[in-house]
């Protein structure tokens, strides 16, 4: 049988076991809160690079329409045509 102060080591060594889990738990949780905001802060990053890009190529349009009207109105009728045709099937 196991003695009294082999019971208190296994008792202590428990009692350390569930203090590590709980500071280990601990740990975990900062670090996925951590983590969770590195990302997302690099998806705000990228959303708005994105937006930035969506901006220019709009801008860009624009400047092609505005330079070459009747290239862009041939390139949009021909365009409908395209989706009509694919829509009538």
């Amino acid at each position: 049988m196991a003695t009294t102060s082999e019971e208190a080591a296994v008792k202590e060594d428990l009692d350390q076991l569930r203090a590590d889990m709980k500071a280990l738990r601990e740990d975990l949780r900062v670090l996925a809160g951590s983590k969770a905001e590195q990302l997302k802060e690099s998806a705000k990053a990228r959303a708005q690079e994105a937006r930035v890009r969506a901006e220019e190529a709009r801008d860009r349009v624009a400047e092609e329409v505005a330079e070459r009207p009747f290239v862009s109105l041939g390139v949009a009728f021909a365009v409908g045509l395209v989706f009509g045709r694919l829509l009538s099937r």
